[in-house]
């Protein structure tokens, strides 16, 4: 029987137009999911002209996204192990994410005060 190396092994794998498309997208959705966070960086001094925000409440509002990105990864990643039993693929709940993460971004766009923000 002959010994498998498993570092030999990944080191002489190449890349195969599979690996590179799933490099790619995953590059987009880390994109499109920081995009909030960059555009609310550029907007906070209007926001805070416009709303009268004192920087502790500005900070706060950014620090929110930081919040909901680290509990939808606690929530959803401890979903994905535990629905993928269930024949509900991770790669459909990732997709479901970018909608859901997506679409409270444009809603953000349409808030009028920092509570509704």
């Amino acid at each position: 029987m002959e010994k498998l190396n498993a570092n030999q092994l990944i080191d002489d794998a190449r890349l195969t137009p599979l690996h590179w498309r799933v490099i790619l997208l995953s590059a987009l959705i880390i994109i499109f999911d920081g995009y909030d966070l960059v555009i609310y960086g550029v907007a906070l001094p209007k926001l805070m002209q416009h709303w009268q925000l004192d920087s502790m409440t500005a900070g706060l509002l950014g620090s929110v996204a930081l919040f909901g990105m680290m509990f939808g990864a606690m929530i959803f990643g401890s979903l994905a192990d535990k629905l993928e039993s269930y024949g509900f693929s991770r790669k459909r709940l990732i997709i479901l994410c970018v909608f859901i993460f997506s679409g409270f971004t444009v809603l953000c766009g349409f808030a009028n005060s920092p509570k509704e923000f």
